[in-house]
């Protein structure tokens, strides 16, 4: 089986255990596989849920988190306004936590006159409605009212400010490294795999040229570092690869030997050319992957006419890069 069958499985089975509404970001942290690797084999992160029987579109998880903050900002601002309201109300009122507690006859008095306030043009209304308030507020001084509002309003202040919006990660501003001129940063880390792209290309399944480093701890000689070249090219073929060029830079006494890769993939929404570069990196085998895409349904004359152009320069760039950055640690 080609390793897109395997993703269309595994989204399957997600889907199944957690309902349709499965993210790139989430499908990717359960099945353990980079966004890159999704956008390698099916294109878009949306080809793959139709291929899985899903709809075609669901919130994504910042998306969910953004909706929640806002119901929160707004039954935060209810509550607020409905607190103020009852305060003010309370204060004008003539309640004071330090007033004294209307009577009996006033308390009767006041349910009376909220019979009477459901009266309208009449004087007896206005009437009962002035008496009403002025026993209400009888014995409770003005100063008392005032510090019980000022009061309130520092309450109020007290219990949304201990609600504080969730702060955004800060915007990666420094480069990880470079490569044919193009400042690369970090994008995303999942194990042993660090994906990186251009200023202004942070969207994992929008970019146009990404460079991946791929670590394999287990390869720590020469011929284990063939057979992992030797068999990342099977995969690429078995997953519609085709091989534009391959070639090995033999062993030298300070040097170990390389391998290189060149293969296009076709998707129906765009064309992927990769430069895979296989090395020996401080005793473990690593592959640093360039990628370019041009998007579109019929391409080819401009891939065709991109590889005549920079290829070659690429290729060059790729097997003398030695600009390796600190590796992020892998995320669970």
């Amino acid at each position: 089986m080609s390793a897109a069958h395997d993703l269309r499985t595994e989204l399957r089975r997600l889907a199944a255990r957690t309902g349709p509404n499965v993210t790139l970001d989430r499908f990717c942290r359960e099945i353990g596989v980079a966004p890159g690797t999704v956008a390698r084999f099916w294109g878009t992160w949306t080809q793959l849920r139709l291929a899985a029987g899903l709809p075609p579109r669901c919130w994504s998880a910042r998306t969910e988190r953004d909706i929640q903050r806002l119901r929160r900002r707004r039954r935060f601002r209810q509550f607020e306004i409905a607190v103020i309201v009852l305060l003010w109300a309370a204060v004008l009122a003539g309640w004071s936590p330090m007033g004294p507690a209307p009577s009996a006859a006033g308390a009767e008095k006041s349910s009376i006159t909220g019979v009477h306030r459901g009266w309208t043009g009449s004087a007896s209304h206005h009437d009962n409605v002035s008496s009403d308030v002025d026993h209400l507020t009888q014995g409770t001084p003005m100063r008392f009212r005032i510090a019980f509002a000022c009061w309130s309003l520092l309450f109020v202040g007290g219990v949304v400010s201990a609600f504080p919006p969730q702060v955004a990660d800060p915007k990666i501003t420094e480069a990880a490294f470079s490569l044919a001129d193009i400042k690369y940063f970090h994008r995303f880390t999942k194990d042993d795999q660090h994906e990186y792209t251009p200023d202004g290309q942070a969207d994992l399944a929008a970019w146009t040229e990404m460079v991946t480093i791929q670590r394999y701890p287990k390869v720590k000689d020469g011929e284990a570092l063939a057979t992992t070249a030797n068999a990342v090219l099977e995969n690429y073929k078995a997953n519609k690869g085709r091989v534009i060029r391959t070639s090995s830079v033999p062993r030298t006494k300070d040097k170990p030997a390389e391998h290189l890769v060149v293969v296009i993939f076709g998707r129906p929404e765009f064309l992927e050319t990769v430069f895979a570069r296989f090395q020996l990196h401080n005793g473990t085998g690593t592959a640093v992957i360039y990628s370019h895409r041009v998007y579109g349904n019929k391409v080819g004359n401009e891939m065709s006419a991109w590889l005549e152009k920079s290829g070659p320069a690429m290729e060059k760039s790729l097997m003398a890069w030695n600009e390796w950055p600190k590796l992020p640690a892998g995320k669970p």
